[in-house]
């Protein structure tokens, strides 16, 4: 379990279902003790990952900084992929503040609305995340 705290409310992510043997990892986000939304970590090959953000309001970077450790440190990926409907400006601006680069277009991708490719290397992020890591790992245990 990791926690922090943005405007005084504390966030906490709970590694809800992990299995070596299935190349998924869901973990839930709550505030106050309430569930509010989940990361899923997906399509793991090795050296990349997908992440799939449900809720509102649950990206902020506290949040996002120990998802990234995650997917970059114990994972060990070189990157992490993402998939944003192209209408959906709010998680684009929030992915591309967070250090996501547009990397493409599926057409169509859900139904008849297209979606926008997303990715973060490693080494595009790790200047933010590892300057706080001995307090994701001390929040870890």
């Amino acid at each position: 379990m990791m926690s922090g705290s943005q405007n005084g409310r504390r966030e906490t992510l709970v590694f809800a279902a992990w299995e070596r043997s299935t190349p998924f990892v869901a973990v839930g986000v709550t505030r106050d003790k309430e569930l509010i939304g989940a990361a899923i970590f997906n399509n793991y090959d090795g050296s990349d990952v997908s992440l799939t953000v449900v809720g509102r309001g649950v990206m902020f970077r506290g949040v996002f900084r120990a998802l990234a450790f995650y997917a970059f440190d114990q994972l060990m990926c070189e990157r992490v992929s993402a998939t944003v409907r192209v209408e959906n400006v709010r998680m684009l601006n929030i992915a591309e503040r967070l250090g996501f680069k547009r990397e493409g277009l599926i057409r169509k991708k859900y139904g008849d609305a297209d979606a926008v490719i997303l990715g973060l290397l490693k080494e595009e992020c790790k200047k933010w995340i590892w300057h706080n890591e001995r307090s994701i790992r001390a929040n870890a245990s």
